[in-house]
């Protein structure tokens, strides 16, 4: 069986998220969705519509933690800053998955980071409501599933 080493996994996990000398992806965008997603972005449902106000929320480097290996084969970091979305100007419906990508709007080739999941059930964001992923609360993780 084929897998990715930890140091590997590591040092991706640095340059994507700004903690390595080499320049990372940035910025970065966190988008909701209102279903679980493929690793190539298909099947994203952001709450996109004319009168939702939705817009994907920046994440610069610095709102995101130092590495951490919490476990054998898994690598992960979470967010050193709140994470807020604009307010929504009508319902968003039940948010159940986010993800992280390198673009302000979906162009189809840009997922960093896919199917974070919610805990279930998810969150309905409804009228009038501001979004946020408090700090340490947007966890990206990467598994090994070793040798």
């Amino acid at each position: 069986m084929d897998g990715y080493g930890e140091f590997f996994q590591e040092q991706v996990h640095k340059w994507l998220f700004g903690q390595s000398p080499t320049d990372p992806i940035s910025p970065k965008y966190v988008a909701l969705s209102t279903s679980s997603f493929e690793p190539d972005g298909s099947g994203i449902a952001e709450p996109i519509g004319p009168t939702t106000s939705y817009i994907r929320a920046e994440a610069p480097d610095a709102y995101f933690d130092v590495i951490e290996r919490p476990v054998p084969y898994v690598t992960q970091t979470d967010n050193a800053h709140d994470i807020t979305f604009v307010e929504s100007t009508a319902s968003w419906g039940l948010i159940t998955s986010f993800g992280v990508f390198n673009s302000a709007v979906d162009t189809g080739l840009n997922d960093l980071y896919f199917g974070g999941d919610l805990p279930a059930p998810g969150k309905t964001i409804d009228d009038a409501t501001i979004a946020v992923f408090s700090v340490g609360n947007l966890v990206l993780q990467t598994k090994n599933n070793g040798l």
